[in-house]
């Protein structure tokens, strides 16, 4: 089975308008892992639309799902995320992917 990342946040960030504020804080990793899960699920290393945890204080897991009819938005938002940091290498990486969905 693939290790799938779980992120730590508090439950009070789990209301839509501060998700966002709190995945800010962690882009690189959430945005890299969006990259990989799709690419994994296109070479069915991974099966499931499990695309990460996240974890409360109180140690209750989450599940954040990517179904395949998110594939195209979810890469899109991650491709904006590596062309604002000028990581031009990952972008290639992004649009050959993007072809495959």
């Amino acid at each position: 089975m693939h290790n799938i990342p779980t992120f730590n946040m508090d439950a009070s960030s789990l209301l839509k308008d501060d998700i966002d504020m709190y995945l800010s804080t962690n882009y690189d990793l959430f945005f890299r892992r969006i990259y990989e899960h799709i690419n994994n699920r296109i070479d069915n290393i991974e099966t499931d639309d499990l695309l990460c945890w996240i974890q409360d204080e109180e140690d209750l897991l989450y599940e954040l799902r990517l179904p395949r009819s998110g594939f195209k938005k979810a890469i899109n938002k991650s491709l904006e995320y590596f062309k604002m940091i000028e990581e031009y290498e990952t972008c290639q990486l992004i649009n050959e992917l993007k072809k495959e969905i």
